[in-house]
């Protein structure tokens, strides 16, 4: 899901100025979390978690029907350009 953002190597230099730059505060906890995954990890690691997880680690609970909840997320996801492919 976010293999070329890992191979582009800018995980490296993320740092709290970035993160908190995010409009969303959604994307603000997404990116923190990429930067927890990533800040130690080799080139070439990938990391395809589920939407569920995703979910459930940054707190997306905005809608009560859970449809509505991976839409809404998708397209949070979508517009990260660190976001290689939502499936």
């Amino acid at each position: 899901m976010i293999t070329n953002y890992i191979q582009s190597g800018d995980w490296k230099a993320s740092d709290s100025a970035s993160i908190v730059a995010s409009k969303s505060y959604y994307l603000i906890k997404l990116r923190a979390l990429l930067n927890l995954k990533f800040r130690y990890a080799s080139e070439k690691a990938t990391y395809n978690p589920s939407l569920n997880y995703l979910i459930e680690k940054i707190n997306f609970n905005e809608h009560k029907e859970k449809r509505i909840t991976l839409q809404k997320i998708t397209k949070l996801l979508e517009v990260m350009p660190e976001i290689s492919k939502v499936s």
